[in-house]
């Protein structure tokens, strides 16, 4: 992390920091000083920062204050690891992050960060105090999203910084949540952007399971629009509302942005983002900000590559047009459709709005979980007088207009392209023509 400038860092410290951030950060000092206040022991810090990071990475961490013989830490320099840590550069951010996950070999290598990765995120989840571990298949898949950046690289082929920075710029959930971990571990306020990584359910009774796991609900919030992610309200499950359209129908029309999450017979879970209320009129609507996704067996986000505008569709009770919900593709061939006679739907092998894969383990798919959970504040009510909804302006792409988006992009490869996203897809329907049921 370079060389410290003696008592020049606790001056840099009062101008980064909040007066009570300074105070915090003396706190965790202090708690593993041994009666001195400008020494601590490695041991004490360790235990300290233990409480939240995974010991591997809180022993590494404390190695950059460069302990004396002794195992003892001067304040100075915990002061201006304090300092690089939480004000750094990006350039900085990935030279602690490269030195984090290297450990004691003389590189860092796909594996290595891998380990760091899964690590941190097990780290946030302490942070969470979840009351149920996730599973271990839910944090492999995640950490293997996180790293979508590096899939393509040989695993023997040692990570460089400049790596490292470049996919930290393009992961903002990762980034996200390293920060939740080290400001925690130093007992530091989490600014407002980063507070809702895992959004509060408060309208849910406990006894109820969702149909996907914390981790899970990490990966698709990050993806949504930055002011919908502080909480999720159910709208509608099968599991606690019956097998009845209808009854969703009534559950989620005129709500706001929602969430549509699935779990089909085979196992796969998927589902779509509506950044709009939902409302019957037999024709595609929507902008640019709906998104398809992918959860198990892989975790994807699929967001719209500007070919077409069929983002949302929902209608009923027509002899001529397809019933029930639909995202993506065209009329009788959706990326994701569930028929109004529920209990099944359809996932097209391709999909040129947005460029996805089959999300369902058959093209074909029974469902086994569906969920619909507001997401955002709760959308203002309206004069029984006022118009019906109009179709919102849509943008040119989605890149163009959320950069977090973009980096979200980077960030799933598996599922998504970067400026491809604007190239112009061949059509939706293969040599095979399949309809789904309706």
């Amino acid at each position: 992390m370079g060389q410290h400038h003696g008592k020049q860092t606790e001056k840099d410290q009062k101008l980064l920091f909040s007066p009570e951030s300074q105070d915090k950060l003396k706190e965790v000092f202090l708690d593993a000083s041994i009666g001195d206040e400008k020494v601590c022991l490695v041991k004490g810090l360790q235990e300290c920062l233990g409480r939240v990071l995974h010991s591997t990475i809180a022993a590494r961490l404390c190695q950059q204050m460069h302990p004396d013989g002794a195992g003892k830490i001067d304040y100075q320099s915990y002061v201006f690891l304090t300092n690089a840590l939480f004000k750094a550069t990006l350039e900085q951010r990935s030279a602690l992050v490269e030195t984090l996950a290297r450990g004691d070999s003389d590189h860092v290598d796909i594996l290595d960060l891998r380990h760091y990765v899964e690590k941190m995120v097990l780290s946030y989840v302490s942070v969470l105090k979840l009351t149920k571990r996730p599973k271990m298949e839910s944090l492999e898949r995640l950490t293997t999203a996180l790293l979508a950046e590096f899939s393509d690289k040989d695993a023997s082929v040692p990570v460089t910084q400049s790596d490292i920075e470049s996919w930290l710029l393009r992961c903002p959930l990762f980034a996200a949540i390293q920060t939740n971990v080290f400001r925690s571990a130093f007992n530091l306020d989490i600014p407002h952007d980063y507070r809702h990584i895992l959004p509060d359910m408060p309208d849910i009774d406990k006894s109820y399971e969702p149909a996907i796991g914390p981790l899970e609900r990490m990966f698709v919030n990050y993806a949504l629009p930055q002011q919908q992610r502080d909480q999720w309200r159910l709208f509608f499950s099968n599991k606690i509302h019956g097998q009845s359209f209808s009854t969703m129908l009534g559950s989620i029309v005129d709500q706001g942005p929602s969430l549509v999450v699935i779990r089909d017979t085979d196992g796969h879970v998927f589902g779509a983002y509506a950044p709009e209320s939902w409302h019957c009129n037999g024709e595609f609507y929507g902008t640019a900000q709906t998104f398809l996704y992918a959860l198990d067996p892989k975790m994807e986000i699929f967001l719209p590559s500007g070919f077409n505008e069929n983002y949302m569709y929902l209608n009923v009770n027509q002899q001529t047009l397809p019933n029930g919900m639909g995202f993506g593709g065209k009329f009788e061939y959706f990326g994701l459709f569930v028929s109004a006679d529920f209990g099944h739907g359809f996932t097209a092998p391709t999909c040129t709005t947005f460029e996805s894969r089959q999300l369902s383990g058959k093209k074909r798919f029974q469902i086994d979980v569906i969920e619909v959970w507001g997401v955002g504040p709760k959308p203002k009510k309206v004069d029984d007088d006022s118009p019906p909804p109009r179709r919102a302006a849509v943008k040119p792409s989605i890149l163009d207009a959320d950069p977090e988006g973009a980096a979200m992009v980077e960030m799933v490869k598996g599922g998504m392209h970067s400026e491809g996203l604007r190239e112009t897809p061949t059509s939706d329907i293969p040599a095979e023509k399949e309809l789904p049921p309706m």
